[in-house]
């Protein structure tokens, strides 16, 4: 068993395609369904489930898949501890919800010029998506709003701020309000699945008070589109709505708190780790 059979495979695991394995690997096609079939007759199991339709991991692959990211995370470190100066190489991973940090391309762009023989790839997802993932190892690290209750040590501290009300540029509303004065009042919301919904709904019920959804979108640049034509109130934060037409940003007094962080798998590889204090500013520091 060869360290590059490992990575074809996990990068075969994180597609479920050969094509893209072999995209993201920078090889052919053929050598990606090549290597894993040698896996597979040296392992004497199977390890993916290929119909025309789809491919998935077997129960093997799945064991396989959790322990070939641990050798090849323990491979990243020693090459990095053996050889300090040497320009680092590796892939590293990262979810990022929608809306969430304005500083991404800037992140991106500085990893890029920093390692420029790391591959970086970027996935937006939903929260509970990117918690599972890193959890899992299928990404190495995650830009998701941090809970109360954030894991010591594998969550670091990015940016916080209060969320606001938003309404149309006609709408009466005069600040500061407090929650309970937007009771019965028409919303635009997000789907229930964001985490953004979870943390207005939290704050409504923390206010005994109770909104109307008239409208509900996936998409925050629609939902700015929906509150600008008067269909309804919305409370994000201001960075969410920031240069949008429309619009008036109103202080609430018991405004809710949006916490962005990055959370990190069990193992850092080196790229990882790299790529974390890219993002922090270089002190990777837990909390927020």
């Amino acid at each position: 068993m060869e360290l590059k059979q490992l990575e074809y495979f996990v990068a075969a695991a994180d597609e479920l395609n050969f094509t893209r394995a072999a995209r993201r690997q920078h090889v052919v096609q053929s050598a990606i369904s090549t290597s894993v079939r040698q896996l597979e007759a040296e392992l004497g199991a199977a390890l993916f489930e290929r119909t025309t339709r789809r491919m998935r991991l077997t129960p093997a692959g799945a064991e396989l898949l959790d322990r070939a990211r641990a050798i090849l995370g323990l491979v990243d470190e020693a090459r990095a501890a053996a050889s300090p100066s040497r320009e680092l190489r590796g892939a590293v991973s990262l979810g990022v919800i929608q809306g969430a940090w304005t500083g991404m391309g800037q992140s991106i762009r500085a990893m890029r010029a920093a390692h420029p023989l790391v591959a970086l790839r970027l996935r937006q997802a939903p929260v509970a998506t990117i918690l599972d993932d890193v959890d899992r190892g299928r990404l190495d690290l995650g830009v998701v709003p941090l809970p109360p209750d954030a894991r010591p040590g594998r969550s670091h501290g990015l940016h916080r701020e209060p969320m606001m009300l938003v309404t149309a540029e006609d709408d009466e509303i005069e600040g500061p309000v407090r929650i309970a004065d937007l009771d019965g009042r028409d919303f635009v919301d997000v789907a229930p699945e964001w985490a953004l919904r979870r943390v207005v709904d939290d704050a409504f019920a923390a206010a005994g008070a109770q909104r109307t959804t008239t409208c509900e979108v996936n998409d925050l640049g629609v939902a700015a589109e929906l509150v600008a034509s008067g269909l309804g109130l919305m409370i994000v934060p201001e960075r969410m709505v920031e240069g949008r037409p429309g619009l008036r940003r109103i202080a609430l007094v018991d405004a809710p708190e949006w916490r962005i962080g990055v959370v990190t798998g069990p193992r850092v590889t080196a790229a990882a780790r790299a790529l974390l204090e890219t993002i922090t500013g270089g002190t990777g520091a837990p909390g927020a």
